[in-house]
């Protein structure tokens, strides 16, 4: 099995961040349609709740700015696949005229919360014997 084959395969775990939104939750649903047991991560319960019930997908009520939660839920967890799709917009406008708050909340989801996702997840991956058909 080629690859890209084999990483689309059933027993192959996605954990898809912003899962819930458009392109989360679109990739969680192909994803779990090839037969990926796809996690759904979001901090949107409404929307996370749409999932329930789609085979193969399981759905994680967490902020990905939570680093402590990230590592107890996913550290010791085999994860083959890590989609950041997590992201936020804020206020918009020029740079210097962006409230400070919302500068903070587009930094801390858009650069920390994939470093702190890196984190959890991908030491486990390079540990995983399955990484060396790659």
């Amino acid at each position: 099995m080629s690859g890209d084959a084999a990483m689309l395969a059933k027993g192959t775990t996605a954990l898809v961040t912003g899962g819930s939104g458009g392109i989360g939750s679109a990739l969680v649903r192909m994803l779990a349609g090839t037969g990926v047991h796809a996690i759904a991560l979001s901090n949107d319960r409404e929307k996370l709740a749409l999932l329930d019930g789609v085979p193969n997908v399981e759905t994680v009520f967490m902020d990905v700015t939570d680093a402590e939660g990230l590592q107890r839920a996913f550290a010791d967890r085999p994860i083959d696949i890590l989609v950041n799709a997590a992201g936020v917009l804020g206020v918009t406008g020029t740079l210097y005229s962006v409230p400070h708050a919302s500068a903070r909340r587009i930094v801390d989801v858009n650069v920390v919360g994939i470093h702190n996702c890196l984190s959890a997840v991908v030491p486990g991956m390079v540990r995983s014997p399955s990484m060396s058909d790659f």
